[in-house]
């Protein structure tokens, strides 16, 4: 049970993009190679997180909670 519920929060955590941090991002770095997944780093010193394909909009929150 306690395995159902931790896949079930991570999974949840994930696809509503509750735990998608720079640290998180930069750990992907190290141990994954997705494009998609880099952080870039503009010329005035900020650094821009995109969205993944796997995380809902804000929209689909929404209806995710109702």
């Amino acid at each position: 049970m306690h395995i159902e519920k931790n896949v079930f929060d991570n999974v949840f955590n994930t696809v509503m993009d509750i735990k998608d941090d720079i640290k998180a991002r930069l750990n992907f770095k190290k141990y994954c190679w997705r494009k998609e997944l880099k952080l870039q780093h503009l010329p005035n010193g900020k650094v821009v997180k995109h969205k993944v394909k796997f995380v809902l909009s804000k929209e689909q929150r929404i209806v995710v909670f109702k």
